[in-house]
């Protein structure tokens, strides 16, 4: 089975620390400075690879995270998509675990069952999230380009990363993708492939 693509997936920089342990997904807030010296030093990194266009969501700590990276890319495109937006968590934006357990403990479980017909409160429908990252997926394998990068959020990069290694989306919490990480896939021609390295930082090595 010849590789057909190699997936270069890298979360949004850092937030402020208010927003620690918080679920943030429609909730369009910008990078903190820390965030931002974070995309510079990816965009050092990504500058070492044949890196053919950049996805990106369109939220603000994404676009941003773009742009910094870009100052050391300024030759590769971006392209915005809004298959690549994070999970629209509803009236629990930017709430933590605890308060969400307390304002509606009754659908914590409902929650936990990870089989698509949960609806967040005021919010997006999970199957509806599963089918966006399915489309976007097609969108990786119909491209002509075999070295792209992906700029987006937590809940696109594990559930894209679960739907890729074929272990099913409930599995997606059992792995980690740390904002300002990059992590790689080589995606074979089936729409299944081998996760080749998971939350390395450039920042941390000196990028």
């Amino acid at each position: 089975m010849s590789t057909v693509k190699k997936i270069i997936l890298v979360r949004h920089g850092s937030l402020d620390k208010q927003y620690d342990g918080c679920y943030i997904g429609s909730t369009d807030l910008p990078l903190s400075s820390a965030g931002v010296r974070e995309g510079e030093a990816i965009g050092r990194f990504l500058k070492q690879l044949d890196i053919g266009c950049i996805y990106s969501s369109p939220l603000l700590r994404a676009r941003q995270t773009v742009e910094a990276a870009l100052r050391s890319l300024p030759d590769v495109p971006a392209i915005y998509d809004d298959l690549l937006r994070e999970i629209d968590f509803g009236t629990w934006e930017k709430l933590t675990f605890a308060q969400i357990c307390k304002q509606n403990p009754e659908l914590i479980e409902p929650w936990n069952s990870r089989d698509g017909k949960f609806t967040f409160p005021g919010g997006e429908n999970v199957g509806d999230f599963y089918g966006r990252v399915r489309r976007f997926k097609q969108q990786l394998l119909d491209s002509e380009n075999n070295n792209i990068t992906i700029v987006s959020h937590g809940g696109i990069l594990l559930n894209l990363i679960s739907d890729i290694l074929d272990i099913g989306v409930h599995k997606s919490l059992s792995l980690k993708v740390d904002r300002g990480s990059v992590s790689t896939l080589s995606l074979f021609e089936n729409g299944i492939g081998v996760l080749n390295s998971l939350n390395f930082k450039p920042i941390e090595y000196g990028f």
